[in-house]
């Protein structure tokens, strides 16, 4: 769990280009990762792309989860509070992990005493 205590979402409205969005999340009350972009692809739809700098031709992402369990969290919870900023959900809206059998309800604004893994 990455014990993700806040989201702040900035919806974009560009009609030419993929980028929806940018997040940015605070881990555990004591640290911000600014610079998540929520891009939209034709035909898999939304998804997250992680803070990055660009290296000559090329971006190299600066922050990445360690594993597949920790990006679906991640991307769960940022499309999330994407969907109720842009208006396509409500507040008390749920939202079914692909892993999960049953509804996770607050998603977004997630308590606990977890320590972060790293």
């Amino acid at each position: 769990m990455l014990n993700i205590t806040e989201v702040r979402v900035r919806v974009q409205t560009y009609a030419s280009s993929s980028l929806r969005g940018y997040a940015d999340i605070t881990i555990g009350g004591g640290l911000v990762v600014k610079g998540f972009k929520i891009m939209e692809h034709a035909q898999n739809g939304l998804w997250i792309a992680m803070p990055s700098k660009k290296n000559g031709e090329k971006y190299d992402d600066q922050v990445f989860p360690l594993n597949a369990d920790a990006r679906q969290e991640l991307t769960d919870i940022i499309l999330k509070e994407y969907a109720k900023k842009s208006g396509a959900i409500s507040d008390d809206t749920t939202f079914k992990n692909e892993n999960e059998s049953d509804n996770m309800s607050g998603f977004a604004a997630i308590e606990g005493d977890d320590d972060i893994p790293f």
